[in-house]
């Protein structure tokens, strides 16, 4: 019996630690484009590898649990794009770049306790190893890597936004 209160207490806290985040993500989302923004020079477009459309597209169609599992699972491989520790060559900001390492380990963190993750790994892997891997981590593809994780919390936020608007709804409804 104390087991079924736990899980039940236990799913509850999940479930509104899940809306804290959500009601959050706006904040946060927009501090890590502030910060990607501003830690080097202009974004140019160079794409190594075609941005994965289809994959937004995709998941647009799907329950806000798996939206909010594309989330997690796309902050995690951007996190591991810019853990890597030969970042020198970029010539970044470092007072910026640390900031939005920061910023996206703490997104990343937080949405993974509400979800299970799933499908970008190839995506990830190719940009990867035609950038980092493929030049050693020049100044370049650390460019072309900044560019393409802008594109990515750009199309994240248009994926929870209209998340956040329904979950606001809901709280107008039942606390007027």
């Amino acid at each position: 019996m104390s087991y079924l209160l736990l899980l039940v207490l236990s799913a509850q806290q999940t479930s509104a630690f899940c809306s804290d985040w959500l009601s959050d993500y706006s904040t946060q989302s927009g501090e890590a484009l502030n910060w990607i923004n501003s830690m080097g020079g202009p974004l140019r477009d160079e794409r190594p590898v075609p941005f994965p459309n289809r994959a937004y597209r995709r998941i647009r169609r799907e329950t806000v649990q798996s939206q909010l599992a594309f989330v997690g699972e796309t902050l995690s491989f951007i996190a591991q794009l810019f853990n890597n520790a030969n970042m020198s060559a970029a010539g970044w900001n470092q007072t910026s770049t640390e900031k939005f390492r920061t910023n996206i380990n703490r997104q990343r963190e937080d949405v993974l306790h509400c979800v299970t993750v799933t499908t970008l790994h190839k995506y990830f892997r190719m940009l990867e190893k035609v950038t980092l891997l493929r030049t050693g981590g020049s100044r370049g593809s650390w460019e072309q890597v900044r560019w393409e994780t802008r594109a990515h919390l750009v199309q994240l936020d248009v994926l929870v936004q209209p998340n956040i608007r329904d979950q606001s709804a809901r709280r107008r409804r039942h606390h007027p």
